[in-house]
């Protein structure tokens, strides 16, 4: 909400629409009240109750220009491999697991956290050069088909799993 304050008085069009369920008790509230100190009520729209597996989800990602993810705590962030699949391009928080899967400035723009000045940047960075947005998402899209698609995925497990297997047999053969 602060990175789009930011950005908000040189783009006119720009809106925010934050999606996901609210899990900390008076967190929707203190958003609320933070949108209101900047005079953003009509250019933010809250979705709180969709979930991760509303079949809506989809068509948001594909409604939107540019996905935000400005997580003070991501373990992974497997919300990026959607909104990639979704073909958006994708600013994040330099935070958790997501530097070790992306790369800053080739399939996604990373900010810094808690930093709404650095997220605004990147943004910005993405509706100013179209180009670079457009580059983004489609780096951002190969990859997860490439290395996250469910085949995929099931086929490095099944490698996994026949590895171990091997390791297995062949120590109980010298054992």
């Amino acid at each position: 909400v602060d990175a789009v304050a930011e950005l908000a008085p040189a783009r006119p069009d720009l809106h925010l629409v934050l999606l996901g369920p609210v899990t900390v008790e008076g967190y929707q509230e203190r958003l609320r009240a933070r949108i209101d100190e900047h005079g953003l009520g009509s250019r933010v729209t809250l979705v709180p109750g969709l979930q991760s597996n509303d079949p809506l989800l989809a068509g948001a990602f594909h409604a939107a220009d540019i996905f935000c993810l400005p997580s003070l705590h991501e373990p992974f962030g497997i919300v990026i491999l959607e909104a990639w699949a979704a073909g958006l391009p994708v600013v994040a928080s330099r935070i958790g697991g997501i530097p070790s899967f992306t790369e800053d400035n080739v399939d996604i723009l990373l900010a810094e956290p808690n930093d709404p000045a650095s997220l605004a940047r990147q943004v910005a960075r993405l509706l100013d050069d179209r180009e670079l947005a457009h580059r983004i998402a489609d780096m951002g899209q190969r990859k997860a088909a490439k290395q996250y698609d469910w085949g995929v995925i099931g086929g490095r497990l099944i490698g996994l799993y026949q590895d171990i297997l091997a390791d297995h047999r062949a120590r109980h053969i010298h054992a």
